[in-house]
């Protein structure tokens, strides 16, 4: 049986080319707290959540919120907020 070491030893390495998106512009949210933006449709239904950049290098998160934002999308029913900061 081969360690997880001699088997990532002999993977080649590949770039990941991926561009991190510049989020400062979404620190003032709507909701007093920095980074935090919620949309509320008024129509009862589920409260669901993107939570981005829990991990700093992990940017499908961000990428994802920074999309959502830009695009000016809103629920139809239920609540949705974005949460992206990394501590």
């Amino acid at each position: 049986m081969k360690t997880l070491e001699q088997i990532r030893a002999k993977l080649q390495e590949y770039p990941i080319e991926v561009i991190f998106p510049d989020i400062a512009e979404w620190q003032t949210g709507n909701t007093g707290v920095d980074y935090i933006h919620t949309f509320d449709s008024g129509v009862a239904g589920p409260h669901a959540m993107i939570l981005a950049l829990t991990h700093g290098n992990e940017v499908s998160g961000a990428i994802a919120v920074d999309r959502f934002l830009r695009s000016g999308l809103r629920p139809l029913k239920g609540r949705l907020t974005s949460a992206c900061r990394s501590t």
